[in-house]
C-alpha cells in the first residue's frame, strides 16, 4: 500500500501541480486509494474504507497555496465558510502534533443526501501552503473511527 500511495503521489503532484515539497501520511490499514479520476481539485490524494458502500469513510489530503497567510486568520476564513452554509457547524477542537508540528483540528457537521455527516480536518501551515487533511464519515460511524482519523491526521510527514 505505501508504494502505491508513492506513486499515486508523485503523479498527482505532476498532473494537479502541487507545493514544492513532498507530504504523505499513512492510511488506515486495509483502506484503498480513491479513484484519482473522481477526486476534486485541489485534493491530492484519497482512500476510502470501503468501495462496496454508497457513502464509504474518506480520507484525503489537499494543499492550498496561501502566503505568508497565519494559521489563525486562515481558520477564521475556513470557520466563516462553514458558518455561510445552513447546513453546517463548524468548531475549533484544539490542536494535534505532526512531524510538520501543530495541526489544528476542526470538526463540521452538516446534512446532505447521505444523511448527517461529520468532517473531522487537521490544518498545518508549512512553507506558504495550507495542508488539509480531511475525514469524512456518517454520524453513526465517527465514534468507531474518530481515532483511526487522528493516528492518520498525526502521521503526516
Amino acid at each position: 500500500m505505501n508504494r502505491l500511495c508513492l506513486l499515486f503521489l508523485l503523479i498527482s503532484t505532476a498532473v494537479f501541480g502541487a507545493p514544492p515539497f513532498f507530504t504523505t501520511f499513512t492510511p488506515p490499514e486495509k483502506w484503498l486509494i480513491a479513484d484519482p479520476l473522481k477526486l476534486e481539485k485541489p485534493i491530492q490524494i484519497g482512500f476510502v474504507e470501503s468501495s462496496k458502500k454508497i457513502f464509504s469513510p474518506s480520507l484525503t489530503l489537499s494543499y492550498e497555496k496561501i502566503g505568508k497567510t497565519t494559521l489563525k486568520t486562515y481558520l477564521a476564513a475556513v470557520k466563516k465558510n462553514y458558518a455561510a452554509d445552513w447546513t453546517s457547524t463548524c468548531q475549533e477542537l484544539g490542536t494535534l502534533n505532526t512531524s510538520l508540528g501543530k495541526a489544528s483540528l476542526l470538526q463540521i457537521e452538516m446534512k446532505n443526501a447521505w444523511g448527517n455527516i461529520t468532517l473531522l480536518q487537521a490544518i498545518s501551515l508549512y512553507e506558504g501552503f495550507a495542508l488539509i487533511q480531511t475525514a469524512a464519515c456518517l454520524q453513526e460511524d465517527f465514534l468507531r473511527l474518530h481515532e483511526t482519523f487522528l493516528n492518520s491526521f498525526k502521521s503526516l510527514t
